[in-house]
């Protein structure tokens, strides 16, 4: 791999299966993944942008985790259904905080549908 364009391109879900695998292999080495957070250039790659957050530890994911609650502002969004059941597993108190200040402000965009989505997390969070 020589460049980020061409690993969207490998995660994107217009790639062959086997591609998609070996770019998930890829990206999985990168230590800094503010890049796969919703990347604007390639929505094709948002699942499998998930996936890597998905095999994330909850103190790889917390400098990450306000944008992943953002991610659930569309459950429509590719990865977001990936996203929700990462966030589902993390540590209560690692969780929490971005959970109340994202309640706040889906509150304050008067964003029904995400605080929805939130508060439904909320009652799935294993304690």
């Amino acid at each position: 791999m020589s460049n980020i364009d061409e690993l969207f391109s490998m995660l994107s879900w217009n790639a062959d299966e086997e591609t998609q695998k070996r770019g998930l292999q890829l990206a999985g080495q990168i230590k800094a993944c503010s890049v796969f957070l919703q990347p604007l250039e390639d929505k094709s790659a948002w699942e499998n942008c998930a996936k890597i957050f998905a095999c994330k530890s909850d103190q790889e994911l917390k400098p990450y985790l306000l944008e992943l609650i953002k991610w659930l502002q569309d459950m429509n969004w590719p990865g977001a259904w990936i996203i929700r059941d990462s966030l589902k597993r993390m540590d209560w108190h690692i969780l929490e905080p971005g959970l109340a200040y994202s309640i706040k402000l889906a509150n304050k965009l008067e964003d029904n549908e995400w605080k929805n989505t939130i508060t439904d997390l909320l009652n799935d969070v294993q304690l």
